[in-house]
């Protein structure tokens, strides 16, 4: 007789526990009590919509006769304009560091400092040194112009606008060796 009463004790105990376990749950659900999970959290919001407006992340891209619209996203590296036609170019606050893209031609093209030196790759390549000097601030009313005098084969100025809050609406720089220029502009 004592194995069907141990059989019955830990049903009537299993029975108690799931008749807990609902009665929790419908008091939860009916009294308007929140519970909350970090894991469950962050597993709605990757469900969600993104809630940063890219409408103020719009810019113009031009480099010779190819213009686009990129948009600005923020980066470990830097800042990205990029687009769906596969545009590229990464800005590290001061300089623009990579282009890809840019129409048919598919450009590649990377640029690093060396001391006062700018140094041009196209691929693997080096294609060109330039020297440049610091950037030298102008203030000119609500606007920051940044220069930067360069020179290789001929001399020539990059330079960034900055508003009077801090925010930079114009990047031009010379970004390959045929001295062409890169222009971002900020369109909204």
């Amino acid at each position: 007789m004592m194995p069907l009463v141990t059989k019955k004790k830990p049903l009537k105990i299993k029975s108690c526990k799931i008749t807990t376990v609902i009665l929790f749950l419908s008091l939860i659900l009916t009294s308007g009590c929140v519970l909350q999970s970090r894991q469950l959290d962050s597993l709605i919001k990757l469900f969600q919509p993104p809630t940063a407006s890219f409408a103020e992340n719009i810019w113009s891209l031009r480099y010779s006769d190819y213009e686009s619209v990129v948009y600005a996203v923020s980066t470990n590296q830097g800042v990205l304009f990029s687009n769906q036609e596969g545009d590229l170019v990464l800005f590290d606050g001061w300089t623009v560091r990579e282009l890809r893209g840019m129409g048919p031609r598919k450009i590649n093209i990377s640029i690093r400092d060396n001391g006062n030196y700018r140094i041009f790759k196209s691929g693997v390549r080096e294609s060109r040194r330039h020297r440049c000097d610091k950037w030298v601030k102008q203030v000119n009313l609500d606007l920051v112009r940044l220069i930067q005098d360069c020179s290789s084969n001929q001399t020539y100025k990059n330079s960034i606008l900055v508003k009077d809050n801090g925010d930079i609406s114009m990047i031009r720089q010379i970004v390959d060796e045929r001295y062409t220029p890169l222009t971002l502009t900020k369109l909204h």
